[in-house]
């Protein structure tokens, strides 16, 4: 709404109809999981989604069939149900699944989210033909150096976090840091025992203490650890 009022700017959403998708119960496990063994996740479900998916897999294009969508979220509680008894987390992961319905994220209105997505989503496939914009922006990934081949386990994410995919001959990539480090509880952070300036939060902060991630750290930035992420990525 902001970008619409200040500068007549109305962004449209792409996906690609065979994007996996993360539910309740993957953020619920992750959360568990993460209070249990303490790696830095920051919560979200990602790798959780990522591993579940090569076994009971929801994508996008699932959303548009009632169904399916139904079908495809029983095996997913089932999958997890099991899961977190052969890893001894029952307890924890019904705690997190509680704490999520506390906060409105039930199975009803995940299914609500998804039905009000696929209403506001285009196709990924149609991007190449639309002539409504002169630029297509498309916005890369966590940091460098949370990547799972060049990050420092096991602090890193499941994913890949350099630009391996991009094409540099048709797209412009542009490297992105803040003037300081930043690190989602646990796991290395080159500098942080030097001073740093005190920073002020904006209003819409979303790195708030939790019990899975705790605090949200803070260093000076090192230039080294910087050409060094570049230069993993350019490899």
């Amino acid at each position: 709404k902001k970008l619409k009022t200040l500068f007549g700017i109305t962004p449209r959403l792409y996906c690609d109809d065979f994007c996996p998708v993360t539910t309740l119960y993957d953020v619920a496990y992750n959360r568990a999981k993460e209070k249990q063994y303490k790696t830095g996740s920051v919560g979200v479900g990602f790798a959780a989604t990522l591993k579940r998916h090569d076994l009971v897999p929801l994508f996008v294009m699932d959303l548009k069939y009632k169904f399916v969508l139904n079908e495809k979220l029983r095996n997913i509680k089932t999958f997890y149900f099991a899961k977190v008894e052969s890893e001894g987390i029952v307890d924890l992961y019904i705690e997190e699944l509680g704490n999520l319905a506390l906060m409105g994220y039930t199975v009803d209105c995940f299914i609500e989210s998804c039905q009000f997505f696929i209403e506001h989503i285009f196709n990924s496939n149609d991007i190449q033909q639309d002539e409504d914009f002169d630029t297509v922006i498309f916005e890369g990934n966590q940091g460098i150096l949370l990547d799972k081949y060049h990050g420092f386990f096991p602090n890193v994410t499941y994913g890949y976090t350099t630009n391996r995919k991009v094409k540099y001959d048709q797209l412009n990539t542009f490297y992105v840091s803040r003037c300081y480090a930043t690190r989602h509880g646990c796991g290395i952070l080159k500098n942080e025992n030097l001073d740093i300036p005190v920073l002020i939060n904006t209003e819409c902060e979303q790195n708030h203490l939790n019990d899975w991630q705790d605090d949200f750290r803070i260093a000076m930035l090192d230039y080294d650890l910087v050409e060094y992420a570049i230069k993993c990525d350019q490899a």
